[in-house]
């Protein structure tokens, strides 16, 4: 089948369309920079428009024009089979890893890619064969009830807090818009290796404070959660 990717350029949006290349899918991914993929068989890579213009300011990192409604348009236009899938794997981004570093992404990047992939799809009627996968976090939503205290802590007291926000908008975005979708919350992201993943469904009980999931995993889960119905309308946490 054909999937249409967010955020392709990061480190789990890589891994995620190796793949779905992997898998014998094809592939358009909306990237900032064509040159942040490497041109491959079966991989269409769409520019940004004006991806210049809305994010000359932000880190080299950040994704496609996903906030520019008529990218999201062309990049579903380039290709002859309409997407089955669109995955996002699009992240809020700070200045550096650290947990106080400041934000250098919109503060809606995600919920507002999110209504604009949602209304793309509903404008070319494709709400009853494009289902949308995203990346979400463990803690998100539902799943704060459980998450150990401290990090719940750590959150709070750090610029965690502005990409945790924005997870939140984003869930609310994909939940009320009617499309089918499922929302995959990994623990803390890896760069380990592939290996077997556990769920904890909905509300994420069970996982210790330093469960991590690798972004090979949830590259993995990703596409389960694209060509089966488990999961569908459903925000399953996973870890390692």
């Amino acid at each position: 089948m054909h999937i249409f990717i967010l955020g392709g350029s990061g480190r789990t949006g890589q891994v995620t369309i190796d793949e779905c290349l992997r898998r014998g899918h094809t592939v358009t991914a909306l990237v900032r920079k064509s040159t942040s993929l490497i041109a491959r068989s079966g991989l269409t890579i769409v520019e940004g428009m004006n991806a210049e213009k809305n994010y000359s300011k932000l880190s080299l990192t950040v994704p496609g024009n996903p906030l520019n409604k008529p990218d999201i348009e062309a990049a579903f236009g380039s290709a002859t089979v309409k997407p089955a899938i669109a995955i996002s794997t699009l992240a809020s981004v700070r200045a550096t890893d650290g947990l106080w570093a400041p934000m250098v992404s919109p503060p809606r990047l995600m919920a507002d890619s999110a209504a604009n992939l949602v209304a793309v799809i509903k404008e070319l009627n494709l709400v009853d064969t494009t289902k949308v996968v995203i990346l979400s976090a463990a803690g998100v939503g539902e799943s704060w009830s459980t998450i150990p205290l401290v990090l719940k802590a750590v959150i709070h007291h750090s610029n965690v807090k502005l990409s945790f926000d924005d997870h939140n908008l984003l869930e609310n975005e994909i939940k009320a818009s009617g499309v089918n979708y499922v929302l995959a919350k990994p623990t803390m992201l890896s760069d380990d290796g592939p290996k077997p993943i556990k769920h904890y469904g909905e509300n994420g009980k069970g996982y210790g404070m330093t469960s991590k999931t690798s972004r090979k995993s949830v590259a993995w889960f990703l596409l389960e959660a694209a060509e089966k119905n488990d999961w569908d309308r459903t925000t399953p946490v996973i870890a390692n």
